[in-house]
This record gives C-alpha cells, structure tokens and sequence, in this order.
C-alpha cells in the first residue's frame, strides 16, 4: 500500500502506536524482515486522537504537497481499491504539485 502511495505522489510517513511496547514492536518487525520500520517515532496520542485514529489501527493519513487529508484510512484493503481512495483523496485536495 504504502509503494501504490508513493507511486500516486504521496507521502508516506510511519509511526507506531504508543500502546505497542517497544519489545513488541521489535518483535513484530524483525519476525517480517521490515529493519526498516525497526526505529519509527511513536505517533503522539493528542495527534492520533485528533486524527481519530486512537481506537484503528492500521490507519494511515495521506498528505500530498503538504497537504494531509482531514479523514484516515483504516485498515488494510486491496490495491486497487487503495488506489481508488489515494485518487478521491488527491481529488479532494484538489493539490497540483509543481
């Protein structure tokens, strides 16, 4: 999901939840081969419940241009359908990178 992101101009930023110990985290990470989300910064709890996404995780939020869309998207799906979202998204932004 996150390589249909980048591939449709957007950022993609990693965070964890603070409620994942970081033992588990590690864990969790290393089991799947993903060093290179071993060191990702916690995501601050205000910013996750601002964001509504302190009750949904996996959550994502999509920012283009520097621009984040006001809604996240929660939980996984397919890819096609993914990119389907990131479009509406960018639509909605109505963002033109130059």
């Amino acid at each position: 999901m996150a390589d249909a992101a980048r591939q449709a101009g957007f950022d993609v930023v990693a965070y964890r939840d603070a409620r994942v110990l970081p033992a588990e985290w590690q864990a969790a990470v290393g089991s799947r081969g993903l060093v290179e989300l071993r060191d990702v910064p916690v995501l601050d709890a205000d910013v996750a419940a601002a964001c509504g996404m302190l009750n949904h995780t996996p959550a994502a939020i999509v920012a283009r241009c520097g621009r984040a869309h006001p809604w996240p998207i929660l939980g996984v799906m397919p890819v096609a359908t993914w990119r389907q979202v990131l479009q509406a998204r960018s639509d909605a932004l109505g963002v033109s990178c130059r």
